[in-house]
């Protein structure tokens, strides 16, 4: 069938919406399982572990590399690199409250004090909701975000190694 994906940078997540009623199914190397809306990848390329979430009410029906769902009539689902480190399942349950909750709209605004030579960005996602009760938004930084940081935020566990170095 026909998708839109919505990704970004730092965003762990990748987000789908599906045009049409097809079946959506899932191809993947490493090993399939499935609790509930719940799709697990585990052992995929360089032993990368997934979640695929779809919506409540859905189930994965799975043979063998492949997993396929109705999405209980809905039309989104998303999928979502684990960190490595840890229990990967436990963390996809964990994150199951930020699976649903789609960029709706990103910005980066700034300004700049010529007097301290500083410029300060914020950085805010507008949630589009899709279900649950969370509108928190999981985003990743990059050490040169996560080290200069003003005001309120927390961080999840689990980490990234990338190229610019650890994401959060």
């Amino acid at each position: 069938g026909d998708m839109e994906a919505t990704m970004g940078q730092g965003m762990p997540f990748t987000y789908f919406t599906r045009r049409g009623d097809a079946d959506v199914t899932v191809s993947a190397m490493g090993t399939l399982s499935a609790e509930g809306n719940i799709l697990f990848v585990s052992g995929s390329y360089n032993g990368a572990d997934y979640a695929v979430y779809a919506p409540a009410g859905s189930t994965w029906r799975i043979n063998g590399v492949t997993a396929t769902t109705d999405l209980a009539g809905k039309d989104y689902f998303s999928a979502v690199m684990l960190p490595g480190g840890g229990d990967s399942k436990a963390t996809a349950r964990q994150w199951s409250k930020y699976a649903f909750v789609f960029p709706a709209d990103t910005r980066a605004d700034f300004s700049y004090d010529s007097q301290r030579g500083e410029v300060e960005t914020t950085y805010s996602v507008t949630p589009d909701v899709k279900e649950g009760t969370s509108s928190d938004f999981l985003f990743g930084l990059l050490p040169h975000h996560w080290g200069n940081l003003k005001g309120s935020y927390s961080f999840e566990s689990g980490t990234y190694q990338t190229v610019r170095g650890e994401l959060r």
